[in-house]
Order: C-alpha cells, then sequence, then structure tokens
C-alpha cells in the first residue's frame, strides 16, 4: 500500500511542481512597470500559495510513509 501511495504522491506532485514553476513565471512577467493588471497578479499569487499547500500536504504524507514504512 506505502509504495502505491508513494507512486500516487510522486505522481500528483510533478505537475503541481511544474505549475508551480509556470505561475512564478508568469507573476514575475506581470510584475514589470508596463503591467497595469494588479488584480491579475493577486488571483495569480492566491493560485500559486494554493498550489504550495498542496505540495506541503505531499511532502508530509510522504515524510509520513518514509518514516512508518
Amino acid at each position: 500500500m506505502g509504495t502505491d501511495e508513494r507512486k500516487f504522491i510522486h505522481d500528483l506532485a510533478t505537475p503541481l511542481s511544474a505549475a508551480s514553476l509556470t505561475l512564478e513565471a508568469v507573476i514575475e512577467e506581470l510584475k514589470s512597470p508596463e503591467c497595469k493588471n494588479l488584480e491579475l497578479v493577486q488571483y495569480l499569487s492566491d493560485a500559486l500559495k494554493s498550489i504550495e499547500k498542496i505540495k506541503t500536504l505531499l511532502e508530509e504524507r510522504r515524510t509520513f510513509l518514509i518514516k512508518n514504512g
């Protein structure tokens, strides 16, 4: 069971990391002086925070599985 769950966690974490990196790049681009849409930056920042929370939960579960075999 633990191995299957660890694989699932890995399979879920991989696209979340990619989405996180993409959002970070878009946010940085939108923070340029030419961008006037600060509301959009905030929406994307909130989405990034949600992804980071999910990644944290996955990492906590992965650590638990490793410690408890």
